[in-house]
């Protein structure tokens, strides 16, 4: 097993130097013992695991009923999707206006992943129609935004990219792809969007693998995937569950390798960084 970014040799009897950890709504995991001389200087034995959060405690000006709304109304979820991709999309100054006309029909195809900026100084009105058609007039585009862009800013993570995006199917293949967005000390906030009401199980959010200590942040002016090159057995995979009241999962990029699930039963993810 490699690390993308230098010569990182993952020993597979490293494997079983692992301690064993609970989370509710997740199957017992092993927690990847990561290799001394594969951790960055001076790191320490994490605390920081994964954690989730209900909208209706992100967003009390709901009233208790916007976890509700998301696990029973489909057409909440629908109409939010085409919202968001209206709001976060931005025309390329760069592009003639046939080539912006062919971009922005792209973008409003539900099958496609889109990605996007949240760190502009804009409004969401379009995600505040959607809200308020319906029911939730008091959370508008901009709160419902910023609510979840806080959740990368506010835990003490020193990286913040401003991004957005819509992650939309799965690459190709069953198999899982472990990988770190940035392996900075960044925060991700991800909301998912079920392919059916009253969902409760896998596939929604993304699978991880949690690290016992930090390996060395990427050598690189410009943050990227760190891409693992392996596999690890079924013991290390926390699978975690989306379910009410379980809408939002937050973890931190450098703590864990994560990757699509091998399963997906999702419309959509969207990923806050």
């Amino acid at each position: 097993m490699s690390r993308s970014r230098g010569a990182w040799a993952w020993p597979l009897f490293c494997l079983v130097l692992a301690v064993r950890v609970e989370q509710q709504g997740v199957s017992l995991a092993l927690v990847f013992t990561v290799p001394h001389d594969m951790r960055a200087p001076g790191a320490k034995e994490l605390t920081h695991r994964t954690r989730f959060l209900s909208l209706d405690s992100l967003y009390p000006e709901a009233e208790g009923k916007l976890c509700d709304a998301w696990d029973q109304n489909a057409q909440l979820r629908l109409d939010i999707r085409k919202a968001g991709r209206e709001d976060f999309y931005e025309d390329n100054p760069r592009f003639d206006e046939k080539r912006l006309k062919a971009l922005k029909a792209i973008s409003r195809d539900l099958g496609s992943s889109l990605m996007g900026y949240w760190d502009r100084d804009r409004p969401f009105p379009h995600i505040t129609q959607a809200l308020a058609h319906n029911g939730f007039p008091a959370v508008s585009g901009e709160l419902f935004v910023s609510r979840m862009a806080g959740l990368c800013t506010g835990d003490g993570g020193e990286h913040t990219f401003g991004s957005w995006m819509e992650i939309v199917g799965r690459p190709k293949g069953s198999e899982h792809g472990w990988h770190q967005d940035s392996g900075l000390l960044q925060d991700t906030a991800m909301l998912g969007f079920p392919n059916n009401n009253g969902y409760e199980g896998e596939g929604v959010f993304s699978h991880v693998i949690e690290l016992s200590h930090r390996m060395p942040e990427p050598e690189t002016e410009v943050p990227g995937p760190v891409v693992i090159d392996g596999r690890f057995p079924e013991e290390h995979i926390i699978r975690p569950v989306f379910a009410k009241g379980r809408e939002i999962i937050v973890y931190r990029d450098c703590d864990v390798l994560h990757s699509a699930p091998d399963k997906v039963t999702r419309d959509c993810l969207w990923r806050f960084m």
